[in-house]
C-alpha cells in the first residue's frame, strides 16, 4: 500500500510540473530548453509551496518559505525522444557573482512518465537573477554535460 502512495505521489509530483511548467516558463519568459550533446534538458522552477501543498504551521501560516523553489531537471534523448535514464545530476543555484548553493538532484520516477530530477533551493524574490547551472553525468554514451539557465523570482 505504501509503495502504491508513493507512486501516486510521484506521478501527482510530474503531473504538476508538466502543467506548471509551460505556464512558468512562458510568464517569466525564460528559456527553460537546452539541448547538450544529443541530450535535451528542460529545467523547471516552482515554489516550494505549489510541491510541498497547502501544509500549515500552527499559527496557520504556509509552512514552505516564500523564498524556498523546488527545482526539476527532465532528459530526454534529442533524436528519438526517449527518456534518459540513470543518469547523475547535480545543480548550483547563486544570485550572479556571489557563492553557490549545489545540491544533488534526486531522482523521481514516474511510472509510464520521463523519470525527472529535483530537489530545493533557496532564492530571494526581488533579488535576483539567479544562475542555476546544471551538471550531468553517467549518461551511456556521454561524457560530463553542464548548461547554465538564468532565473529572476
Amino acid at each position: 500500500m505504501k509503495h502504491i502512495q508513493m507512486r501516486m505521489l510521484q506521478l501527482g509530483l510530474l503531473t504538476l510540473f508538466l502543467a506548471c511548467y509551460a505556464h512558468l516558463a512562458a510568464a517569466q519568459g525564460g528559456d527553460w530548453n537546452r539541448v547538450v550533446d544529443g541530450i535535451n534538458i528542460h529545467l523547471g522552477v516552482q515554489p516550494a509551496e505549489m510541491v510541498q501543498g497547502a501544509a500549515k504551521t500552527p499559527q496557520g501560516k504556509s509552512a514552505a518559505a516564500s523564498d524556498r523553489y523546488h527545482l526539476v531537471v527532465v532528459l530526454f534523448d534529442a533524436s528519438s525522444g526517449k527518456p534518459v535514464d540513470g543518469a547523475q545530476v547535480k545543480t548550483s543555484v547563486a544570485q550572479i557573482g556571489l557563492s553557490s548553493e549545489r545540491r544533488t538532484m534526486e531522482p523521481l520516477h514516474a511510472k509510464n512518465s520521463a523519470n525527472y530530477y529535483g530537489n530545493f533551493f533557496t532564492m530571494l524574490p526581488g533579488m535576483g537573477p539567479y544562475r542555476i547551472v546544471v551538471e550531468i553525468s553517467g549518461v551511456k554514451d556521454h561524457g560530463r554535460m553542464e548548461t547554465t539557465f538564468e532565473y529572476n523570482p
